[in-house]
């Protein structure tokens, strides 16, 4: 089936080719086996229904008919909770994921998830996550996805729901995947709600990248901010979508919206599409958008010291992933991204 998925919410021109994307969905007509243990049934969240999120409402009715994972966290009242690490891999016996994952916390409560996306085997996967993140007022919520697929096609759809005061930080890793369709909604609904997005893409050899982030900011004083670093070489292709909507009532306000991007290859296809809307005066609202190859003289510095072309390019791409990296704190999970990025860029 094909379908239309990561829809720009302020349409432009046609001829742009950005407004959504064809997204073929294969033909599943029973629940896929998966051995991962499931914790509750799908489950319909507050508020749902008056938000439109996801890659495309046919990629959540998927994984509510038919999904083979269902995880529901829970961190009550006040609780800290650290939730650890679910490794979720698809493999030749076992090539379709349909997983849904709800993180609710309460008020005051924190916790922290890491969702680790992995696959084995040489025929082709494929993945429907839908991720749900709820958190009530002057709640905390941490939450790590590491993507290190490489023959999957993977949809990918994240919402966050954030009450007065919550803090939500997600950290996005998304080193791989044949066709990778990312879609993140972002919901400020209370006052002073915080939510800090930090992501890194890589495309290499033919991948497809489509990616919309969306933040919606209801409320007066919160605060998202959205830091993107990607790089893409041999003939990826990016096309990603920012955008920033500061609705009536939230004055005083505070959004930003970034995306640096290397482009390693001149085949690389990149296109970015950063938006911003305000709907308030006393806002403020940034955005930025940059891509471009290597700097010639930093590269020419490197080589100068002894470092080989190959190396000097992987270790300044290095130096722009670094600090998002850097923030997971399981070291296994660390290895993973920077094996999986430096086997790449070795064998390119």
């Amino acid at each position: 089936m094909e379908i239309l998925g990561n829809k720009l919410s302020y349409r432009t021109y046609r001829h742009t080719k950005v407004n959504d994307v064809d997204i073929f969905l294969p033909d599943i007509q029973e629940r896929p086996a998966f051995p991962l243990e499931s914790s509750k049934d799908y489950r319909e969240i507050p508020g749902e229904d008056k938000v439109t999120y996801g890659v495309a409402q046919e990629a959540l009715d998927l994984n509510r008919d038919l999904g083979n994972v269902h995880r529901f966290y829970h961190a009550g009242p006040g609780e800290d909770k650290d939730f650890g690490k679910v490794i979720l891999e698809t493999t030749d016996d076992h090539k379709t994921l349909l997983d849904s994952h709800d993180i609710f916390v309460e008020e005051g409560a924190k916790c922290n998830l890491i969702l680790s996306y992995r696959e084995k085997g040489d025929l082709e996967k494929f993945r429907n996550s839908v991720i749900r993140i709820q958190a009530e007022k002057n709640a905390e919520v941490t939450v790590f996805i590491v993507q290190t697929e490489d023959k999957s096609v993977s949809l990918e759809s994240v919402l966050v729901l954030a009450e007065e005061g919550a803090k939500v930080r997600l950290r996005q890793y998304e080193m791989g995947a044949l066709k990778n369709y990312m879609n993140t909604q972002v919901e400020l609904l209370g006052e002073k709600a915080d939510v800090d997005v930090r992501s890194i893409y890589f495309g290499h050899e033919e991948d497809l990248l489509n990616i919309l982030y969306h933040a919606n900011h209801h409320a007066r004083e919160s605060n998202c901010k959205m830091i993107i670093n990607g790089a893409l070489m041999d003939e990826s292709y990016k096309n990603l979508k920012t955008t920033l909507d500061f609705k009536k009532g939230s004055s005083k306000s505070q959004g930003e919206e970034a995306e640096y991007t290397v482009l390693l290859d001149d085949e690389v296809l990149n296109v970015s599409v950063p938006v911003l809307l305000a709907h308030e005066d006393d806002i403020q609202g940034n955005h930025a958008a940059s891509s471009g190859k290597i700097d010639a003289d930093l590269l020419f510095y490197l080589k100068s010291r002894g470092i080989d072309h190959s190396l000097a390019e992987t270790l300044i791409v290095e130096s722009k992933y670094a600090s998002t990296i850097d923030l997971l704190e399981d070291q296994e999970e660390k290895e993973l991204i920077w094996t999986y990025f430096r086997h790449r860029m070795e064998n390119r």
